[in-house]
């Protein structure tokens, strides 16, 4: 992604099989623009993993946060202390931690002799000076906690719990906060949670003279943080000239100075101290020919300048799993940096003015182009942006937009096309054709390694549609243009395609199916994250002549969150069309739209398990009769 991101965070604890945190202790202390974090866990090893799990115990650090003392021992069932490690003989582990910093680091812990039934008691005193002065305290455990107390001292302070109040009990008193928890059970997210740190329950802090300015207040901050950047190259303005030289349309203009950035400024992440928050200059950029997200975003903005086109930075939570937690401004929430420019300036192509299959992104009067993504153009969005608030940088009126969703732009589809035999053996060619995300992974794979592994993967694709498959002749097209496309195909024999005898034959055609088992659903609480796009299989079949294929059927269940579609009908000289779909429109999906999600889920799959009957109307007639005589 290549922006700093994630908020403070305490002692990290590895994850045990049974451990038990029977106390933590979380003292806050805010000193001007610094925050004194103090952090006393007592970790009692009651199952066989444990010692395992906690023998090698790691502080995450970074330059912003200074390690100020730590008392690292292990205690016997009496109490006693049996094992104390000092600071000295703290392991230093380079390019670790929970946030995005290459300059982070962990000193790692390491306790020898660890036994069923011995405690850890870890305390770390951490002085923060970060950037922006903000943080988040963890408030669930891989652990089961039998208390917890946080204590949050000085200010002025704005705060936010997220969490069930009646579990975290929090008490705003004259010296600041505290807050109280018994019995906390262990962090155990069910599969298609959102990451922990944007929905898991946790105390969201700031303070400072500017706690207060919201969204807006962010803006300024970042403006100001990143204003003694030189932002007017002339290699830069020259190079844009020379990339826009006799196009008159601001909309290709745009085109052209996206692709050189996207496809000529290699992507890489090098950040050290604040360069993981501050771009570099454009004309640096363009020199070295390679920088991070906000780096690439930094040059096409200079670009864009440069030919009188205005532009924006725009911070977001890039990632599958995770949501802006919005009712907490903070720049500590954002991992990755794309550009907004006025639709109106750069000539965009939305609704009916769209050329082409898709729109461009636009919401709210704004483009937005991620630069980072080589693939692609303006009109292709990196799902790992769609659908999310962004944060559009612009001084006082700073503010967060919704991110448009276009699923639409990436999927796959599988067509099988060929004839099935009087035995039942299909013989045709499988076609995968890969949208958006679904082909960019793929199209880089063939241009960094062999084309076998490729092609490998392509078989298990094709093997898990259709078992029993047997493949031969792959090959792969690029057919990338406004949205990358990758078309893999392979000759297809599937024996036992059909089933069954005369009058009673029957097939079970395989399809994609991207949603969730609808198991996955009960009870659960927790949000599900689902991927966007659609995911479509066709079979066009050539039955033998006196086969007769089923009545046409048609199946439209459609709701806001998705859609499942399944079409069978007879073509022209008794071919076999079978048409299935199912489209994911959103990422989140909140336990109050389980119901409608389960109904998709139902849908698709009882018609992957139904068999499609080929039975001819006078065969049936014929064996009723028969049975009646």
């Amino acid at each position: 992604m290549g922006l700093l991101a994630t908020g403070l965070l305490g002692v990290a604890s590895p994850r045990a099989d049974a451990a038990t945190i029977t106390s933590r202790s979380v003292e806050l202390t805010v000193e001007g623009d610094a925050l004194l974090w103090r952090e006393e866990l007592k970790v009692r090893l009651d199952g066989p993993g444990d010692t395992a799990a906690w023998a090698r115990f790691p502080i995450y650090l970074d330059e912003h946060i200074e390690l100020v003392e730590s008392r690292m021992e292990v205690l016997d069932g009496t109490g006693k202390v049996i094992e104390s490690v000092p600071r000295r003989k703290f392991e230093r582990v380079e390019s670790v931690g929970p946030g995005l910093y290459t300059s982070g680091w962990a000193s790692i812990v390491d306790f020898t002799g660890l036994e069923l039934g011995h405690t850890l008691r870890l305390l770390t005193l951490k002085r923060h000076k970060p950037p922006y002065p903000a943080a988040q305290v963890a408030l669930l455990e891989t652990e089961p906690q039998g208390v917890l107390r946080v204590a949050v001292r000085g200010g002025p302070l704005r705060w936010h719990l997220r969490g069930d109040p009646e579990t975290f009990r929090l008490t705003e008193t004259a010296a600041g906060l505290d807050l109280v928890a018994e019995g906390i059970e262990a962090l155990d997210p069910p599969p298609g949670a959102p990451s922990r740190y944007s929905f898991e329950p946790s105390l969201l802090l700031a303070w400072g003279s500017g706690a207060g300015d919201g969204w807006a207040g962010v803006g300024r901050w970042y403006e100001d943080f990143t204003a003694s950047v030189a932002r007017r190259d002339p290699e830069v303005q020259q190079r844009a000239r020379e990339l826009t030289a006799g196009l008159d349309d601001p909309r290709e203009k745009v085109e052209a100075l996206a692709a050189f950035v996207k496809r000529e400024v290699r992507y890489e992440a090098v950040q050290i101290g604040v360069g993981g928050w501050v771009p570099t200059p454009s004309g640096e950029t363009l020199d070295r020919g390679w920088g991070d997200c906000k780096d690439k975003s930094e040059l096409l903005s200079a670009m864009l300048q440069a030919v009188g086109i205005p532009s924006h930075p725009v911070l977001l939570a890039a990632g599958r799993s995770t949501r802006v937690q919005e009712e907490f401004p903070s720049p500590f929430q954002f991992n990755h940096a794309i550009l907004a420019i006025p639709a109106a300036a750069a000539g965009a192509r939305a609704g009916a003015e769209a050329v082409g299959t898709l729109p461009d992104p636009v919401s709210e009067d704004l483009l937005f182009i991620d630069p980072t993504s080589s693939s692609g153009g303006v009109a292709w969005l990196t799902p790992f942006v769609q659908e999310r608030r962004l944060l559009i940088v612009d001084g006082g009126e700073s503010r967060l937009v919704e991110a448009p969703a276009v699923p639409e732009g990436q999927g796959r589809t599988a067509t099988i096309t060929g004839r099935v035999d009087g035995e039942g053996t299909f013989h045709g060619q499988v076609d995968l054709l890969l949208e958006g995300a679904w082909a960019e992974g793929w199209v880089f794979d063939l241009k960094v390694r062999e084309a076998s592994r490729t092609y490998e993967d392509f078989k298990a694709v094709v093997t898990a549609l259709l078992p029993g498959a047997v493949i031969a002749d792959i090959g792969a097209k690029d057919m990338s243009d406004d949205v990358p496309r990758l078309l893999l195909r392979a000759e297809l024999t599937l024996v036992g395609a059909v089933r069954g005898e005369a009058g009673r034959r029957w097939l079970r055609p395989g399809a994609l199916q991207p949603l969730p088992a609808s198991r996955l659903l009960d009870d659960r609480q927790v949000p599900l994250i689902l991927t966007p796009g659609f995911h479509r299989t066709v079979w066009r079949v050539d039955l033998p002549r006196d086969w007769c294929p089923p009545a046409a059927k048609d199946e439209d269940l459609d709701k806001d969150l998705g859609r499942f579609r399944s079409r069978i009908a007879a073509g022209e000289d008794g071919q076999l069309l079978i048409e299935r779909e199912a489209l994911v429109r959103r990422r989140w999906i909140d336990p109050t739209e389980f119901d409608d999600l389960r109904a998709l889920t139902v849908a698709e799959t009882r018609a992957g398990k139904r068999r499609i009957r080929l039975r001819c109307q006078e065969a049936e007639e014929s064996a009723s009769a028969s049975t009646s005589r």
